[in-house]
């Protein structure tokens, strides 16, 4: 009984503010009761402090906010945002849009306008002859010739759409 009561009067302080933004107006008036829905039993080396430890990452664990609140404010300046693999890297070299879209800044291009024509070029390329270009499909089938050619329209699309984009390259 003295366990219960101990019990139920750790819980009554487990009440908590809960912020509630809406219209950019904030209201601090909703009050809600978090409950432990689970049992967490850890086990530590005897050489770990762990009053440090847990220090340390509840400031790790700040840090990351801090970090994910700072990506969210830009997350709506990215327009589009594509990937594929490098083993498509022999037939891009080979229907000349390897610097195109793996190396856009080695050969002057910043700006999706710029890769279209080159683009269309390629893709024109890839269509007429897909023979020549699907002997460069991976062999671990990681990255074939109908791949390349969805993913070189869906890249063009995304150009002609915003033609004034600044174009970044990460590999």
């Amino acid at each position: 009984m003295q366990q219960n009561k101990a019990i139920s009067q750790h819980n009554n302080l487990k009440f908590r503010y809960l912020s509630v933004y809406f219209c950019s107006v904030k209201f601090n008036t909703f009050i809600f009761k978090s409950y432990n829905m689970s049992l967490d039993l850890t086990f530590y080396r005897k050489d770990v402090n762990v009053q440090e430890l847990n220090a340390t990452i509840s400031k790790l664990h700040e840090q990351q906010r801090i970090i994910q609140r700072e990506i969210e404010k830009h997350r709506d300046t990215k327009l589009a945002s594509f990937n594929i693999t490098h083993n498509l890297t022999k037939m891009a070299e080979a229907v000349g849009l390897y610097e195109v879209l793996w190396r856009p800044e080695e050969i002057g291009i910043t700006s999706a306008s710029q890769m279209i024509p080159l683009l269309k070029k390629g893709i024109k390329e890839l269509e007429k002859y897909p023979g020549k270009y699907k002997v460069f499909n991976a062999p671990n089938g990681w990255g074939k010739y109908e791949d390349f050619v969805s993913f070189c329209k869906s890249v063009l699309q995304r150009c002609q759409e915003y033609p004034d984009a600044v174009v970044e390259s990460d590999r």
